[in-house]
């Protein structure tokens, strides 16, 4: 190969390299202009209509399917309960059930501050794990491994966040999130965890009618940790067209 076709060819891999897909809007996601003075109203309502097709999953966006949610493994370490051990959980092969019935009630994007803000509402979660736990959990020493399952009631799911505008090499916008929170909290709460301490019938029936009977002092243990758990993962649901769709495309100057 000659040094002239070395170059030609070196120029046209590092043009391909430095070219960048602009994705489109999936149809079903309606834009807003950025200049509407009722922003978050037409986010409202443009997100209502598209919710139930981002839970399905969308390859071409990166976004996969989020009922059943699927998280590896959530880690739970409290020593904040005050007693000599704390409170050890993983929970395994996690998988959360219900999100498709999801509602969205709240919509807030303010695009001068970089924020964006959105509500939903669950009528039911379950979530179906393996767990290996130890410790003292509500000041009741507490040990087991096996199956369990925690199912919630009317789940109010709060997901905020700033973001930045990163331009690329297309010339376009994209947003890239910079500080992510989110909260669930519900309405009532059911636990079963079999195999409390090795099977011991008795201890484990006494402890789980224990942990139903108190789930809400529960839930403050270890609710936040499966809200940033569940909220690494639901961030897909935006972040998969966040991420692949410029943001003139999200919020264009016309619509």
């Amino acid at each position: 190969m000659t040094t002239s076709a070395r170059c030609a060819l070196l120029l046209a891999l590092a043009a391909s390299a430095c070219a960048v897909d602009v994705l489109k809007l999936p149809p079903y996601i309606k834009a807003c202009s950025i200049h509407d003075p009722n922003l978050s109203d037409c986010a409202l309502k443009s997100g209502k209509a598209a919710l139930p097709f981002i839970l399905k999953g969308d390859k071409a966006y990166r976004v996969p399917p989020h009922d059943p949610l699927s998280i590896s493994q959530v880690k739970i370490d409290d020593p904040a309960q005050g007693l000599e051990g704390g409170l050890h959980l993983i929970l395994n092969d996690l998988k959360i059930y219900g999100l498709s019935h999801a509602v969205l009630e709240s919509a807030k994007f303010d695009p001068k501050a970089k924020k964006f803000g959105w509500t939903l509402k669950v009528p039911q979660l379950a979530l179906v794990s393996s767990y290996d736990m130890k410790g003292k959990m509500l000041m009741l020493p507490i040990q087991g491994n096996g199956d369990s399952s925690i199912n919630m009631t009317d789940v109010i799911v709060k997901h905020e966040f700033d973001y930045e505008l990163l331009k690329r090499g297309n010339g376009k916008h994209y947003i890239k999130v910079v500080d992510n929170k989110l909260t669930t909290t519900p309405a009532g709460m059911q636990i079963r965890m079999e195999n409390l301490f090795n099977g011991d019938k008795l201890l484990g029936e006494t402890t789980n009618t224990f942990l139903n009977e108190n789930w809400h002092l529960m839930e403050k243990d270890f609710g936040p940790s499966l809200s940033d758990a569940i909220g690494q993962a639901t961030h897909q649901l935006m972040s998969g067209v966040m991420e692949n769709v410029p943001f003139e495309e999200i919020l264009p100057e016309k619509v």
